[in-house]
């Protein structure tokens, strides 16, 4: 466990209400999955990438190449992830122009020169605790902390502040394009908004539903497009991934163009 932690609840607690991921909130894209993979060993892993984002200074989203370069962790960041790599394609399908994944693209991930219109990318987690699979919680043995024994008991203390600062963030920065992936049924209290669906074709008799609100402010020329769907494991599980992601990113790329705001209760 890191030292940090073993008498200090309030610095645990700084780090998972304050760390959200990668890059800059002032973004055009971004990305938004569940948790980000990683911490087989907990313990070590762990340590790494606080002290790391400490030296960062403590900040929300951070710069992607030097905080992994900082963990020193071998294999990280994996550019081969299949998630990164679904999200990637189905972002160029989707005519984001968003440059190559590599570690050389400062696009992904990156916080240097962000300016308006910059077609870049923040990779952004609901949760700040990496897991190395969603059915796996290497954090169980962290003792006092109650909260960390379970996963569902980290979400029930952090979740709903999280995704509260997420809405402030998106309020001030108004990106134009918002895609949460994964337990799409969390997000769906974001902004309060009514959500649109859709069914979309994975492969003949498998479908998924997509849900999107189109966000148009009025004092402003920004608009946003806020999008749920599954996680993209999901999408190419069943063998029809490239139909699925193809059929997905044209949903997206017409909807980009066409933006109504609709909120509960109007």
């Amino acid at each position: 466990m890191p030292n940090d932690f073993t008498k200090n609840c309030a610095a645990l607690c700084h780090y998972a209400k304050t760390f959200f991921g990668f890059g800059s909130w002032k973004a055009d894209y971004w990305l938004i999955g569940l948790e980000e993979f990683g911490c087989t060993e907990a313990n070590y892993e762990f340590k790494n990438r606080y002290c790391t984002w400490k030296k960062m200074r403590k900040v929300e989203l951070v710069n992607l190449k030097t905080f992994f370069d900082g963990c020193k962790i071998p294999n990280t960041p994996d550019w081969c992830n299949q998630t990164w790599c679904v999200m990637h394609h189905l972002c160029e399908r989707a005519g984001l122009q968003i440059g190559s994944l590599c570690e050389h693209n400062d696009r992904w991930g990156g916080t240097r020169n962000v300016r308006a219109n910059n077609r870049r990318l923040a990779l952004i987690e609901a949760m700040p605790f990496p897991t190395p699979k969603q059915t796996e919680w290497p954090y169980s043995k962290w003792k006092p902390f109650s909260f960390m024994k379970k996963s569902s008991k980290c979400e029930a203390k952090f979740f709903s502040e999280r995704l509260e600062k997420l809405e402030n963030r998106f309020h001030r920065h108004c990106p134009k394009l918002v895609i949460f992936y994964g337990r799409c049924d969390k997000y769906e209290p974001f902004l309060g908004v009514k959500w649109k669906s859709v069914s979309i074709e994975i492969k003949k008799k498998f479908k998924f539903k997509f849900h999107w609100v189109q966000v148009n402010y009025p004092t402003s020329k920004r608009k946003s497009l806020i999008c749920r769907i599954p996680h993209p494991s999901y999408l190419v599980r069943f063998g029809g991934g490239c139909t699925a992601i193809k059929n997905l990113a044209c949903k997206i790329k017409k909807l980009l163009g066409d933006r109504v705001a609709v909120r509960r209760g109007e």
